[in-house]
């Protein structure tokens, strides 16, 4: 039981860590990227070059994972309080996200085949010869 609650208390240790380590290099490098993606980043490195073992945050990633669940309880209890406008003007909100969803990925394979036709896209490969 001591060694469980060791395990997890390790877990929170790194991954906070890990988060705020992110959050300091975001607010203090003028970087693009938020503190909590850079954390991730960190995570996500550390995990593949083996600095911090999967066994080290693994115990305490279930946790998170078996209760994720309640991150998402205020998002349901502010659809509740609008149920009558989604009732009223959900068919309009989701022809809109679909619409712009569409126009984003046809955008986007426009302006991709644009760059490959100029030739900025041609040669990507060769970066890695």
């Amino acid at each position: 039981m001591k060694q469980d609650i060791q395990e997890i208390f390790e877990g929170f240790l790194i991954i906070t860590g890990l988060y705020f380590l992110g959050e300091f290099i975001s607010n203090n490098f003028l970087t693009p990227l938020p503190g909590n993606i850079i954390g991730l980043l960190l995570m996500v490195t550390f995990l593949a070059l083996g600095i911090v073992p999967v066994s080290k945050v693994e115990r305490f990633a279930e946790i998170l994972l078996d209760n994720l669940i309640l991150i998402f309880i205020p998002l349901n209890v502010s659809i509740v309080t609008i149920w009558s406008l989604l009732r009223a003007e959900g068919i309009k909100i989701l022809l809109v996200n679909l619409v712009t969803t569409l126009l984003v990925l046809a955008l986007t394979g426009w302006a991709t085949k644009m760059f490959i036709v100029k030739g900025d896209l041609k040669n990507v490969d060769s970066h890695d010869k």
